[in-house]
């Protein structure tokens, strides 16, 4: 009778360690692309003006011309803005 507690025992230990290893598992998987029409991925400030007819921000946006993005944008792909600014 003892023996088989200890076996019941040892086996619930188990599944619930399991349990907790898979649980903590999905919650750390990293998570997929999220939309760029999510508002949770619109955090960054509005543009502010019209994009109509000015597809191209790196026309007054590269270093050197009228209004240069901040350096941490360097690198980032060239039709990427709107990903995170929203167009008015």
């Amino acid at each position: 009778m003892r023996r088989l507690l200890a076996y019941i025992v040892t086996l619930v230990i188990g599944i619930l360690v399991l349990a907790l290893s898979a649980l903590f598992a999905v919650m750390q998987a990293p998570k997929g692309p999220e939309s760029p029409e999510d508002e949770t991925n619109r955090s960054a400030r509005p543009v502010p003006h019209s994009i109509e007819n000015r597809k191209n921000c790196n026309q007054c946006h590269l270093p050197g011309k009228s209004i240069p993005y901040p350096a941490e944008h360097s690198g980032l792909p060239e039709d990427g803005c709107t990903e995170c600014h929203r167009a008015p």
